[in-house]
């Protein structure tokens, strides 16, 4: 039981890409986001949000997203110190960091450029400086209590099948029995 309800999410983000129609690619957006729980597990476990919306799954820190997959339009985004520069990626710079340090968004489009990142150890290295630099700007600290709808404290996802369940309840999912 244990092992189902730390796997919800899982199965829920991979439910989530097969009803946009990529189910083929379910398993990189799960490692997507294993990925990305890393750095803030490490720098502010506490303050780190996870959330299934309707037109994105992301994992944000204030109001800033570090990690999301939005449809439309159907893209990846990574926070990051700075630009990758490597072809078939694409980025955007975070308006809101522009004044303290300035971030980018790597961004991967359509959906199936998430292999590559997932697999490109630079974009990691850069988004975990990314995660850190974040923390110079306000937007990291400004936590809107709307925007927690649907999410749940990253620590929380991590502490066990209670933890969990509860974790589970404010994602609004469902815990179902095997058997």
């Amino acid at each position: 039981m244990a092992n189902l309800v730390r796997r919800s999410w899982q199965a829920h983000v991979a439910e989530w890409v097969a009803k946009r129609g990529a189910g083929n690619l379910s398993e990189e957006f799960v490692a997507f986001f294993e990925k990305s729980f890393q750095m803030p597990l490490k720098l502010y476990p506490r303050d780190a949000w996870f959330g299934i919306h309707d037109n994105c799954i992301s994992l944000t820190i204030g109001n800033m997203w570090l990690a999301a997959i939005a449809s439309p339009p159907k893209c990846v985004y990574l926070i990051a110190e700075r630009e990758l520069n490597i072809k078939g990626f694409g980025s955007l710079p975070i308006r809101s960091t522009l004044k303290y340090v300035p971030l980018v968004f790597i961004t991967a489009k359509p959906w199936d450029g998430i292999r590559k990142i997932n697999r490109n150890k630079r974009a990691w290295e850069l988004y975990a400086r990314g995660c850190e630099l974040i923390l110079q700007s306000p937007i990291s600290r400004n936590v809107i209590t709307r925007n927690l709808h649907r999410k749940a404290r990253l620590a929380d996802m991590r502490l066990g099948e209670e933890n969990d369940r509860e974790c589970l309840k404010s994602l609004s999912l469902t815990v179902r029995p095997m058997g």
